[in-house]
């Protein structure tokens, strides 16, 4: 009886514990968004990103494609799709974003070549991020001649992800 209560106790001051420490972690929490909120980003980077310039989107190594896209409407919601959390990403560096051009260059064989066509300095991480939802499509087969592709992905941080 004596064990039971002791082992309760005990289990009873742990929770308590790792009750207080989610409450410090929330407030911590709370505290950075505050701050956030208080304290806009400015209204122009420090570093005025070059517009002029594509950044190429290059194949990934090794990226294994979904099956073929039944046509260029379906594969453009397909890349849409896929492109949410890239710009979700890119918007949290840059909260003046609401969307990026894509230039697709699409022969009978599949996808050959992909760039971003209004933003020169695209970071790292979203050209990446959008290079495998491109190039993670097959496109093969949908042209029966090369096509070049101009298509603006619009993003808007407070609209619900589609899906």
């Amino acid at each position: 009886m004596v064990v039971v209560c002791a082992v309760v106790a005990y289990g009873s001051i742990w929770f308590q514990q790792q009750d207080d420490a989610r409450k410090a972690r929330d407030a911590e929490l709370d505290a950075l968004v505050a701050d956030a909120l208080r304290d806009p980003p400015p209204a122009e980077p420090a570093v005025a990103l070059a517009r002029d310039t594509p950044t190429e989107l290059s194949a990934p190594e090794g990226l294994a494609t979904a099956g073929p896209v039944a046509s260029l409407e379906g594969g453009v919601r397909a890349l849409a799709l896929g492109a949410r959390g890239c710009l979700q990403s890119w918007w949290m560096l840059d909260p003046r974003l609401r969307g990026v051009d894509l230039h697709l260059a699409i022969e009978p064989g599949g996808l050959s070549g992909a760039r971003v066509s209004a933003h020169a300095e695209a970071p790292a991480a979203a050209a990446a991020c959008l290079a495998a939802a491109a190039w993670g499509l097959d496109w093969s087969g949908l042209p029966e001649a090369p096509l070049d592709l101009d298509y603006s992905l619009d993003f808007d941080p407070d609209a619900a992800p589609d899906g």
